[in-house]
């Protein structure tokens, strides 16, 4: 019985022998390609994203233009409305002076004066709201001093 066990110790020895083999020449190098699989695919991923990067920051380089053509574009129409307006502004005030003066000269003092005398100017007290309002003609009785200096 020794000898079978002998045999069998020898025969695992052996076994053992072989499969350390086999671990050294199959499963390393396998693991070894599986790691130079993923270097290469890493690689892969890596040359992607850069030409990925390239192409992002050549569309944002052209967008970047394009929004800069444009912007020159529209402040240069605002520019222009600006002017337009500042333009018809100034058109509108000097209108409405000559009217104004027109107006103006078409009445003298003494119509002025003739008028006044012929009017009756009706006047009432005024309520406290139209005292704050800027828009309200205030009137107020004259002092006998202003009465005497009139003429």
């Amino acid at each position: 019985m020794c000898e079978v066990k002998e045999v069998t110790l020898e025969a695992l020895t052996e076994r053992i022998g072989r499969l350390e083999e086999q671990v050294k020449t199959q499963i390393t190098p396998r693991f070894d390609d599986v790691q130079d699989e993923n270097k290469a695919l890493f690689g892969r991923i890596d040359l992607y994203f850069v030409d990925l990067e390239k192409q992002l920051n050549s569309v944002r380089a052209d967008l970047e233009k394009q929004l800069k053509k444009e912007h020159a574009v529209l402040s240069d129409d605002v520019n222009k409305l600006l002017a337009e307006s500042r333009r018809l502004l100034e058109e509108l005030r000097y209108q409405f002076v000559e009217k104004v003066r027109e107006r103006i000269q078409a009445v003298t003092s003494d119509e002025i004066a003739e008028a006044l005398t012929k009017k009756i100017l009706v006047v009432r007290n005024a309520t406290r709201d139209e005292l704050n309002n800027p828009d309200v003609l205030k009137v107020r009785y004259a002092s006998l001093g202003e009465l005497h200096n009139r003429n």
